[in-house]
């Protein structure tokens, strides 16, 4: 026969004829109650010290009216193509860095050797249809938190609404390693442009930023261009394609590209010179990867195989935007290339960032 100790039961004590009560369940009670509030207050503490830590850095915002400044066409701060749907430029504060020119091309001097913030401008133009643009910091490879001056949290990426016939100006901030690297990749994503990544450089803004100027005695490889296809191609153009090495088929729904099937092969074409290139994964909410560094040989086509487990993640259709970002002459190699044609040396600039969309499979 088993016995259940009842803790709401008195039990009668005949012999003294006097009421007790079973204290044992109330003292492991009372004993489990400690334990699970110590618990609780622990977490407590864990969940403050977590909101505390995180204050003032979150995922995204999305820039409201406050936030931005309507300017008039002739403010945008350069020459407007009036085939161009889409513009967007870029310029440091005059109070956060120098800008110096070397003849065609310019980069930054940062005033305050230890900065850890750049202020700028970010002037938009939008001449197509309704869209949102999300935009993306980078220092060389690593994701960079934005601001706007009225705001005083960070944020991995920015929203910006963008109807038709939009010429905007935005304070923007930018988190600074002076000790990182020397690159400044600005990546705008357009939500409904499906043809705006197709494998070119879709308007991505790359600039040397550097705390002191830069010697100009250093040499570089001068290469001679050859011809290819009867012209001198600097920068590859990108297309994903099948196992025939057909570009693979799209759809386009609701402003946005999808694949047909699975596809792994990216394809670079032929370019003049030989240089090597990192190429880098990133999308819409802020992710980004370094995934391999190739060589690209002068003259020859370039095709480039990714896992497959890689692919059917950077495929699967969640909602986000994925891009591959290719790009070379990293840091000072920018500059010197640039500085190179500007002396003569080089015909044509050699550094190129090119960016293609990763298509959902539907």
């Amino acid at each position: 026969m088993l016995l259940f100790k009842n803790p709401f039961l008195r039990i009668v004590d005949k012999k003294k004829s006097t009421t007790t009560v079973d204290t044992g369940f109330y003292v492991n009670f009372k004993k489990l109650g400690e334990k699970i509030l110590k618990k609780y207050i622990i977490f407590f503490f864990i969940c403050l010290f977590t909101l505390i830590s995180c204050k003032g850095e979150t995922n995204s915002i999305t820039l409201k009216s406050k936030h931005i400044n309507r300017i008039k066409l002739e403010e945008f701060p350069q020459v407007l193509s009036e085939k161009s749907h889409f513009n967007i430029n870029f310029e440091l504060n005059d109070e956060n860095a120098i800008k110096t020119p070397i003849k065609d091309y310019y980069y930054y001097v940062l005033k305050e050797k230890k900065s850890d913030i750049i202020e700028a401008k970010l002037y938009l133009r939008n001449e197509f249809m309704d869209t949102n643009v999300s935009l993306i910091a980078l220092q060389g490879n690593k994701l960079k938190e934005l601001s706007v001056s009225s705001e005083s949290d960070w944020y991995k990426t920015m929203e910006i609404p963008l109807p038709k016939g939009s010429i905007i100006e935005i304070d923007l901030r930018i988190r600074w390693d002076a000790n990182g690297s020397k690159e400044l990749i600005l990546f705008p994503i357009l939500d409904n442009f499906p043809h705006q990544y197709s494998g070119l450089g879709a308007s991505v803004i790359r600039l040397f930023v550097t705390n002191s100027k830069i010697d100009n005695t250093h040499t570089i490889d001068i290469q001679k261009h050859i011809e290819i296809e009867g012209g001198i191609r600097t920068i590859p153009a990108l297309r994903w394609i099948e196992q025939n090495n057909e570009s693979i088929p799209l759809v386009t729904e609701e402003q946005r590209n999808y694949a047909t099937n699975f596809y792994d092969k990216l394809e670079l074409s032929p370019i003049s010179y030989t240089t090597n290139a990192d190429i880098l994964y990133l999308d819409n909410k802020g992710d980004v990867e370094i995934l391999d560094s190739v060589s690209l040989n002068q003259g020859e086509q370039i095709i480039l195989n990714f896992e497959e487990s890689k692919m059917k993640k950077f495929i699967s259709n969640n909602g986000r935007k994925k891009f591959l970002l290719i790009l070379n002459n990293r840091n000072e190699a920018m500059y010197y290339d640039y500085n190179a044609v500007n002396e003569g040396l080089l015909p044509h600039t050699r550094s190129f960032q090119q960016v293609i969309e990763i298509y959902p499979v539907q």
